[in-house]
């Protein structure tokens, strides 16, 4: 079972790159869940347990499972905690931070690795290869740590108004904040 953090705890870059890294090498979650299961206990969980299906699809390059994978899964994680950062929470409201902030993550990503796209960082590697475990884990816990020094600002501040975010994802199976185990629905006879 995910537990989540006490709301107000300091985020420390280090300590959430080594869980991050520690889920993903684990095969608990992969790269962008690790990113925002982490990233969200940080903040003190606003986010529920969709918001970890949510970020499900965005694993191995977007769905890469025959290894074509686009954007990094990592990257793509970091830029929705971003978004829950510093994006806007009501329709037609202003973006530019997020987007700004956004932009600053990608272009720091590039630099570090040389892309963003999940095919070419792991070109080369076999997908089972631990070579290859061992460069998503170093760009999943890389990821992880960048967004936690991009949002300690904020979190010494204050936590977002997740108050219009919650209330799209209503209707989540467990109260929001609460990560449960569930079990997937049998299908119907």
């Amino acid at each position: 079972m995910l537990i989540p953090r006490a709301r107000g705890a300091k985020m420390n870059a280090g300590a959430l790159r080594a869980e991050a890294e520690q889920l993903y090498r684990s095969k608990a979650l992969d790269c962008s869940e690790a990113v925002v299961h982490t990233i969200n206990r940080a903040l003190g969980a606003p986010l529920s347990a969709d918001a970890l299906k949510m970020a499900s699809g965005f694993a191995v390059g977007m769905g890469g499972l025959d290894q074509d994978g686009c954007t990094c899964g990592a990257l793509a994680g970091g830029v929705m905690m971003l978004g829950l950062v510093y994006g806007r929470s009501a329709a037609f409201g202003s973006a530019p931070l997020v987007l700004t902030k956004s932009k600053e993550l990608r272009d720091w990503f590039v630099a570090e690795n040389g892309t963003t796209s999940c095919r070419a960082l792991v070109r080369g590697s076999d997908w089972s290869s631990p070579c290859r475990l061992e460069q998503c884990v170093r760009f999943t816990g890389a990821v992880t740590a960048k967004v936690a020094e991009m949002t300690q600002a904020v979190s010494d501040v204050a936590q977002p108004d997740l108050g219009p975010i919650l209330a799209l994802i209503s209707a989540t199976t467990a109260p929001a904040g609460k990560y449960v185990e569930s079990a997937p629905q049998a299908a119907s006879a």
